[in-house]
């Protein structure tokens, strides 16, 4: 499965910020989903992408309170 966060370079998030995040979200979803790859990045808008993972996963990252 993938995760991708996509933060508005607007807001300015230092990159150790970003890092922080991405680890956390593999420390509190890896249990559940072994096989997560997590990017947390700079973009033009703010987003957030599940992929490759099925419909009862995607709904389960939604509900998750990290």
């Amino acid at each position: 499965m993938r995760l991708e966060i996509i933060i508005d370079r607007k807001h300015q998030i230092p990159t150790a910020t970003m890092e922080a995040l991405r680890q956390e979200l593999l420390k509190q979803l890896g249990e559940r989903f072994p096989d997560l790859h997590v990017r947390v990045a700079p973009g033009s808008a703010m987003a957030l992408t599940v992929s490759r993972a099925s419909k009862e996963d995607r709904e389960q990252i939604g509900r998750a309170h990290v």
